[in-house]
């Protein structure tokens, strides 16, 4: 495998396999479908992508030998294009893709709104509890010093200097420790540090769990969609889950199924659904529309996630908001207040 090369992203995989997934479902081999998506490739780096994988592919004659030999598809996508080649619907696990890699694309935009939005208020209370401290503060003391008044012998002013310079610098060190933490999450020391910390931390561990679920439904009803067999299907899904606790618990499930137990009953076992989810597995076991029910837990799971998500941005913004506005209120008042004093005995 090709080291230190990037993984396509989540679009960039979308698009290549719904060209591949039509090409393939039309009559084309997987080499003469390569040879059509290059040639009507409209990016360089589109064309030069496809070119590499059909060079793989014309020395390894296998597409999922030739994805992992590239090395810029994720391990869950050359795994399952391994078992599509395996059961000989390899149009139909396109397609599955198409929709997992679409699912997983909406997330990204969920996770990164949550992210960027009170990026921008921190950077916004930065901004303006530097010109506060920077600029107001030295106007003031100059208005002071024509009045006759020593502006840093009051105590006021020196609260209104203490909180506004304390807000800055802490400010100042999160936006820090957040860029570091960026970059850090970009090792996959980080990756494996920032999913342990989401396993744990209050805020992220219900959004943890959600997403996992909602992955694993999805991914489990598409499997079981395009052919695969119960347990592998199981074994599958399981790994594309975020959260260890969730992953773990499956991965007994797929044990148990192996040795005969009922898919209603390992599931329900597991303690992940709760009680109106059991009643619908059961009643999808039942009538044998497993993956129906399956794809309607992952949109349950879906929008759970979503209103999470939601739900800790409309809680983390007005907090942030409040803490703008009460400390631009006390560093103003702190100022004003000498002022109206000096302003009252003159009367």
């Amino acid at each position: 495998m090709k080291a230190n090369r990037r993984v396509l992203s989540h679009l960039e995989l979308m698009i290549f396999f719904e060209n591949l997934g039509l090409l393939l479902s039309s009559g084309l081999t997987v080499e003469d479908s390569l040879k059509l998506m290059i040639n009507e490739s409209v990016t360089q780096k589109e064309s030069a992508f496809l070119t590499e994988l059909h060079n793989e592919l014309s020395s390894a004659y296998v597409l999922s030998t030739a994805m992992d030999g590239l090395g810029i598809f994720p391990p869950y996508t050359v795994n399952m294009i391994r078992l599509a080649e395996r059961s000989g619907n390899l149009d139909t696990v396109c397609t599955t893709l198409v929709d997992y890699y679409e699912q997983e694309n909406r997330r990204v935009a969920q996770i990164k709104s949550a992210v960027t939005n009170p990026f921008i208020l921190v950077c916004i209370i930065t901004i303006v509890v530097a010109f506060l401290v920077n600029a107001v503060l030295p106007i003031f003391s100059g208005i002071y010093a024509q009045m006759g008044v020593d502006i840093t012998a009051n105590t006021l002013v020196q609260v209104a200097l203490t909180i506004g310079s304390v807000a800055m610098w802490t400010v100042l060190t999160l936006l820090v420790l957040v860029i570091l933490g960026f970059m850090f999450n970009m090792t996959k020391a980080g990756k494996r540090f920032f999913a342990s910390v989401a396993e744990w931390a209050p805020v992220t561990r219900t959004i943890n769990k959600t997403m996992s679920m909602a992955r694993f439904t999805s991914t489990f009803s598409l499997l079981l969609t395009s052919g695969d067999d119960l347990p592998m299907a199981l074994s599958m899904a399981s790994t594309v889950c975020p959260s260890r606790g969730v992953r773990s618990r499956l991965e007994q499930c797929h044990i148990e199924v192996l040795a005969g137990g009922a898919l209603a009953d390992v599931l329900i076992g597991s303690g992940l659904f709760s009680p109106t989810h059991v009643g619908m597995i059961k009643s999808g076991v039942r009538s044998g529309s497993t993956p129906r029910v399956m794809g309607r837990l992952s949109a349950i799971y879906e929008q759970e996630s979503t209103q999470v998500l939601a739900g800790f941005l409309s809680l983390i913004e007005p907090l942030l908001i409040s803490l703008l506005s009460i400390i631009i209120g006390v560093i103003l008042l702190c100022i004003m207040l000498p002022l109206i004093g000096i302003l009252s005995s003159f009367g």
